[in-house]
């Protein structure tokens, strides 16, 4: 019975082990896709510059055909 017992444990841990494994990989994943996302987004945002009242917005660029402007 002893035997048993050590053994429904050591299979036990072995499964724990596994788990953390699966995870480690799957944050690791998460991390490296996070990390590579295009960034070009923010380089072409719309930018608008009022010289009247001195200031400037900067759109992000999903905006781009959602703007108007009016003088």
């Amino acid at each position: 019975m002893g035997e048993r017992m050590y053994s429904s444990v050591k299979e036990g841990s072995s499964m724990v082990k596994l788990v953390r494994a699966v995870l480690l990989l799957f944050i690791t994943i998460q991390i490296l896709s996070a990390c590579s996302k295009d960034t070009t987004a923010t380089t072409k945002s719309i930018k608008y510059e009022n010289e009247k009242y001195k200031f400037f917005l900067t759109l992000p660029s999903k905006w781009r055909d959602k703007t108007e402007l009016v003088k």
